[in-house]
């Protein structure tokens, strides 16, 4: 059974905000008209507000403003307020650092005016950052306080929303039991104030943590119940992701046909939302259904969109994730300068202090010691001043640190871009000389007219390859496994490619074993392997050369550590290759490649191939593939078109590998005689 990964939605808060109806010019007449600062400050904050998703530089400059206005008047709420605000505004554009700032200011603000739901705001608005900054540990503190604060105020509505964030960082720490409790809460808060709309999103939440543990039957009534509410209050993106969450359950608890219709609708709402991820979810969905089911055409629809969609959701994810950690980066080096003046300020302080203390000593003893605590002032002052001036050189020098370390990363990045864009341009073009020098399309159909190719590099170029060749009515072909992958196999391959041109153009030879002796030779001289001082040198190839006579439909095989499978009478039989392999220098023990002859006949399937196939980790337990598996997937797919194999073969593959990495080039061949 395939192994389907479900994804579901995270639910996101959107806040609308109220527009009015202002135009600059009355804008400028109402301020003017105010009779109070505190007036004008309320008239700007509100404009601002309409202006955060259209013109967000102009809201900023217009609360800054406003701000001034309030600070003027001394309107600690209305100045927490616009803080706030300014925070929102930087998060909502990806400036979490600028954010984290405002937020942080309207908490000292909110803590100076004891105003407590304020301060809960501020608390929650600070864990949301910490959040999108990956710091949960940080984000939980700042949860539990707002949590605190709330409880005290017995805002239940506020308790159940920080729960359901709560949540969702235990989620993504994969500490599901905590994810349970806290949604659980969450739940019977929003059902006690009957709040229909943090009914249905925690619902989601709890569905996506049942299927999880694999409590099918619960997750599909909590997702059911979430769809009926998000249709009643009319949330098409939730609608969606129900729906979309239902589908997948469905396919894993084998309802197919119900998860289909689910997905398809999903599907289509997702569509007219231009919901990327919703659109990836759902081709993923239906996709393995069609799989499960054997409708290999859907199936491969649906794995072609999936493929397209995740692609682009995985770049913008990859573009937010590089994005994060530039963040986090400057996030932890203004933690640094802030430490640092942190540290100097204290330092400042603390010298201070003393020299109250001691000026109020000296006061006492003004008349008896006049004399000495002039000394002792001069004295004092030339210690602050040797403090600040260290503190300074101190601070100075971190600066400059700080600033060279910035330039020589920015530069070493420079260098590394630069340099990975020229190897990867200089491969990219190896490619383009590999893909040349293997056989095209035409003179694989005018020799091969029933054959398929599954040809899957591991890397931008390929250790693996294909040759074919037709001399009078024989058909030479091979698969080709060269010592590495990637750039030093790419050179092996050239090598082996023009080595097997040669001794049928040069030498003449037709037969399988005397090209492979051959081509054994020609590889040692290239590589001057009987130079070298090691004894044994082991770079050369694995192959599998047949040679098919068209006209008696006599098949001759030589292999080198590739064995040879064909189909005859519906029966799989192996021919088995010599143990060692081409072009490897190995003192006192080569031998001659064996010749195997074989009568075939009308509409036998050859198959020639490399190890990337059966070597390949992947299925539920992460093993390898195995030839005994390969052998079970060949003879049950024989009796269907090549083209239908190729498919076959390619799904088989991707489906296996699952998300584990390509380990080696695969090349498989079929032939049909």
């Amino acid at each position: 059974m395939k192994q389907l990964v479900v994804i579901f939605f995270l639910l996101t808060a959107i806040s609308n905000s109220p527009t009015f109806s202002q135009t600059p010019d009355s804008l400028s007449v109402l301020i003017a008209q105010s009779a109070n600062d505190s007036v004008k400050a309320a008239i700007l904050l509100k404009h601002a507000t309409t202006s955060l998703s259209q013109i967000p530089d102009s809201a900023i400059k217009i609360m800054q403003e406003a701000y001034q206005y309030a600070v003027k008047y001394g309107q600690y709420s209305l100045m927490i307020d616009i803080k706030s605000k300014m925070g929102i505004l930087s998060a909502t554009h990806s400036d979490y650092l600028n954010a984290l700032k405002y937020f942080q200011q309207a908490l000292k603000l909110s803590e100076d005016a004891k105003d407590e739901p304020k301060i809960s705001s501020a608390y929650t608005n600070i864990a949301n950052i910490y959040v999108y900054l990956s710091m949960f540990e940080k984000a939980n503190e700042y949860y539990s306080s707002s949590i605190e604060i709330k409880e005290k105020l017995k805002d239940k509505k506020g308790i159940a929303n920080t729960l359901n964030n709560v949540g969702r960082i235990y989620e993504k720490q994969e500490n599901i039991s905590a994810a349970l409790e806290a949604y659980e809460k969450a739940l019977n808060i929003f059902e006690e104030l009957n709040d229909i709309k943090g009914i249905s999103a925690t619902l989601l939440n709890l569905g996506g943590i049942y299927t999880i543990k694999k409590n099918y039957n619960i997750a599909l009534a909590y997702f059911d119940r979430a769809l009926k509410l998000k249709q009643e209050l009319n949330d098409p993106v939730g609608i969606m992701r129900a729906e979309n969450n239902l589908g997948f359950v469905n396919v894993l608890t084998g309802n197919h046909k119900k998860g289909i219709e689910l997905c398809q609708k999903s599907l289509g709402e997702s569509k007219e939302l231009g919901h990327l991820e919703g659109i990836q979810y759902n081709c993923e969905c239906l996709y393995v259904a069609y799989d499960r089911m054997k409708d290999n055409k859907n199936a491969y629809f649906y794995f072609k969109e999936y493929i397209v969609y995740r692609d682009s959701v995985v770049n913008t994810q990859k573009l937010q994730d590089i994005t994060r950690q530039e963040m986090l980066l400057d996030f932890t080096r203004q933690m640094y300068v802030d430490s640092m003046r942190r540290t100097e300020q204290q330092k400042v302080k603390e010298l201070e202090l003393q020299k109250e203390e001691l000026k109020k000593e000296e006061e006492l003893k003004r008349q008896k010691l006049y004399t000495y605590s002039g000394i002792a002032g001069f004295l004092l002052m030339i210690v602050l001043a040797v403090v600040l001036y260290r503190g300074y050189n101190t601070k100075k020098k971190a600066n400059e640190m700080i600033t060279k370390q910035k330039t020589e990363v920015e530069s070493q990045k420079e260098i590394v871009q630069e340099k990975n864009k020229e190897i990867l341009d200089s491969i990219r073009y190896a490619q383009r000389i590999q893909e040349a020098l293997l056989p095209d399309d035409n003179f694989i159909k005018d020799c091969l007219p029933d054959s398929f190719i599954f040809y899957k590099p591991r890397d931008i170029v390929s250790g693996d390859f294909y040759w074919i060749n037709k001399t009078a009515n024989k058909i030479q072909f091979a698969v080709v496994d060269c010592t590495g992958h990637g750039v030093p196999g790419a050179f092996m391959s050239i090598i082996g490619y023009n080595g097997l041109n040669r001794c049928i153009g040069e030498y003449g030879l037709t037969k399988p074993n005397e090209i492979l002796d051959a081509l054994g030779n020609i590889i040692r001289n290239a590589l001057s392997q009987h130079k070298q001082n090691n004894t044994n040198v082991y770079d050369g190839m694995d192959i599998a050369l047949c040679s098919l006579d068209t006209e008696t439909l006599i098949l001759e095989y030589a292999g080198a550590n590739c064995p040879l499978y064909f189909i005859q009478n519906q029966n799989l039989i192996t021919c088995k290759a010599d143990i060692q392999p081409v072009g490897a220098f190995i003192e006192n023990k080569l031998k001659p490649f064996k010749l195997h002859s074989y009568q075939l006949q009308k509409n036998d399937i050859i198959y020639l191939f490399s190890d990337g196939f059966a070597d390949q980790f992947g299925g539920e337990k992460g093993k390898k593939f195995k030839y005994e598996n390969f052998r079970t997937l060949l003879s049950s797919i024989s009796s269907k078109t090549l083209t239908e194999q190729q498919q076959i073969i390619t799904h088989t593959f991707e489906n296996w590998k699952g998300n584990l990495e390509q380990v080696d080039d695969v090349c498989v061949i079929g032939v049909r005689v």
